[in-house]
């Protein structure tokens, strides 16, 4: 048997804050969301978040994301994605593209991202870009970022300035 799903939902006002109560709001929004199992046991699954509004944890919200999920059929095994998201939460805005499989290939823009927008116990402002290419496993990093009064539970920084590329290489023996 194959399992098989089509679904369009609409949203006026739902709460996340009832399955996740730090995430508590008034979403509206369209979702839509298609998915099937493979020949193979895995599953691939479809979200599309469109005309995203309304409030989350007391912050404005506005955006969209389109993801397609590649989930496996054993455990153990990678799983993949690939999407694109474009958000506004709060002061926050996050733009990202990307594709994981067994190469890696994401382009982010935080213009800015304030942390507890994000995360209830964050605080601090993080700007800038990030770009993973490559391997999946040893992936190529290009970053632009600056941050100011970063902190997430025990982590602290008053201030991060991050910019360069690091291409992934091994030397010949490996290290």
């Amino acid at each position: 048997p194959t399992l098989r799903w089509q679904a369009d939902v609409r949203l006026a006002g739902f709460d996340p804050g009832y399955f996740l109560p730090d995430w508590r709001g008034a979403v509206n929004g369209r979702l839509r969301s298609t998915g099937d199992t493979r020949s193979d046991g895995g599953l691939d699954a479809r979200v599309d978040a469109s005309e995203l509004g309304g409030r989350l944890r007391g912050r404005a919200l506005s955006g969209r994301a389109n993801v397609l999920a590649h989930l496996p059929a054993r455990e153990g095994d990678l799983i993949g994605a690939e999407g694109d998201i474009a958000v506004a939460l709060g002061s926050s805005r996050i733009d990202a593209k990307g594709r994981v499989a067994d190469t890696i290939d994401i382009d982010a823009k935080f213009s800015p991202l304030q942390l507890n927008d994000l995360l209830p116990t964050g605080e601090g402002v993080l700007r800038g870009t990030l770009k993973l290419t490559g391997a999946r496993t040893q992936p190529n990093i290009d970053v632009d970022l600056a941050g100011q009064s970063l902190r997430y539970d025990d982590w602290k920084a008053e201030s991060l300035q991050v910019n360069g590329r690091l291409p992934w290489r091994a030397r010949a023996s490996g290290w």
